[in-house]
């Protein structure tokens, strides 16, 4: 059992190099900092690799007594999943300290902009990207310098490249 954050294709890799004898699963650590201990034994989710189930359900058997939500697919899968939640979590930190230092500038309360924009997102309120999502999002960042003089002029040249480097790809969707 492969536990580690790994590149896509390491179970499979390894199953290879053992010629299949035994068999292997990629069972990814989401382990929280300050908590880790705790969360290798009771988890806040299980997303298990696993080529045949009679692995699955055997690797599953170690958590029994726990209820955390189990994701069982293929080890490739589990892998990239760890990779993008690691990404995730990291591109969340870089936007919270970007906005905190935004709020800042601008003078707002960084604490209750992170409450209100931190509140649970329903699947039927992320819409599908467009253009016109695009620029309804981006909007906020092209106006909000010509408000404020603290934003800096950048912030709109960088949103105005992005906009336009989605036009043509969905534009032709």
């Amino acid at each position: 059992m492969l536990r580690s954050t790994v590149p896509p294709g390491t179970a499979r890799r390894v199953a290879a190099e053992l010629n299949e004898r035994f068999p292997v699963a990629s069972l990814p650590e989401f382990l929280r900092e300050g908590s880790a201990v705790a969360d290798v034994g009771d988890p806040d989710r299980i997303v298990l690799g696993a080529d045949e189930a009679a692995t699955a359900r055997e690797v599953l058997t170690l958590y029994a007594g726990t209820s955390p939500p189990v994701v069982v697919t293929d080890p490739t899968s589990a892998e990239l999943t760890k990779l993008a939640a690691n990404a995730f979590l990291a591109m969340k930190t870089s936007y919270a300290h970007m906005v905190a230092e935004l709020a800042e500038r601008v003078g707002a309360d960084y604490p209750a902009v992170r409450s209100w924009t931190s509140a649970p997102v329903t699947s039927t309120q992320i819409s599908r990207p467009t253009v016109s999502t695009a620029i309804c999002r981006l909007r906020p960042l092209i106006f909000l310098p010509a408000s404020n003089p603290r934003v800096p002029a950048p912030t709109v040249s960088a949103a105005l490249t992005e906009a336009e480097s989605m036009t043509p790809a969905l534009g032709a969707a």
